[in-house]
């Protein structure tokens, strides 16, 4: 698509010459394309008191815990490269997770609000890029939070295999089940993911 292209570094003149329209139009274009993936954007999210408080960026989005690199695991033997690669990430504390859950909701609270204002008709683009940026934030914090625990998904994975069942599988499964936890996982009740 237009958008795909764009984001992959194609040039506005370049698009106008390949779709045979105008820069103008190209702008246009592109700008009703990402406010169409801003709205069609899946945000819920769970809501806290805090959220709406005014110093609330800086409590939750400053830094994060120091990571401690001794997490690092041991590698079992037998394993595929790609799955190799889950034990060079490290595992998130119990703090860590609270941060990050913590700041993935405020971001997803702060995208809805302003997504909100928007004016689908006439789309600002300071409020579109805004929204662009903290969506990024959202998908970068979750990924985070997904990487961070694939191992988890691995480990059950193989306590569970059975010689009917296969391997990769299981941990197909266990990562779509993962990436719906991640989503709904309420940091705020003080338990460990």
């Amino acid at each position: 698509s237009m958008l795909e292209r764009s984001l992959n570094g194609e040039s506005v003149a370049c698009l106008a010459k390949g779709f045979s329209i105008s820069k103008t139009a190209v702008h246009g274009a592109l700008m009703e394309a990402r406010v169409k993936r801003l709205t069609g954007a899946n945000v819920d999210h769970i809501d806290s008191d805090e959220f709406h408080q005014r110093n609330a960026e800086a409590r939750i989005c400053g830094p994060a815990p120091e990571v401690d690199h001794s997490t690092i695991g041991r590698v079992p033997t037998g394993l595929p490269a790609y799955l190799v690669e889950l034990y060079r990430v490290p595992l998130l504390t119990k703090a860590h997770e609270q941060y990050y859950f913590r700041r993935m909701n405020f971001r997803k609270f702060q995208f809805s609000e302003l997504r909100n204002e928007l004016d689908v008709k006439k789309p600002s683009a300071r409020m579109v890029s805004k929204l662009e940026s903290l969506l990024a934030d959202i998908t970068e914090v979750k990924n985070l939070l997904i990487r961070s625990n694939l191992r988890l998904v691995v480990s059950i994975a193989k306590r569970y295999l059975k010689a009917s069942t296969v391997f990769f599988e299981l941990v197909s499964d266990g990562n779509v089940s993962l990436i719906r936890a991640v989503e709904k996982f309420d940091y705020a009740r003080g338990n460990k993911f």
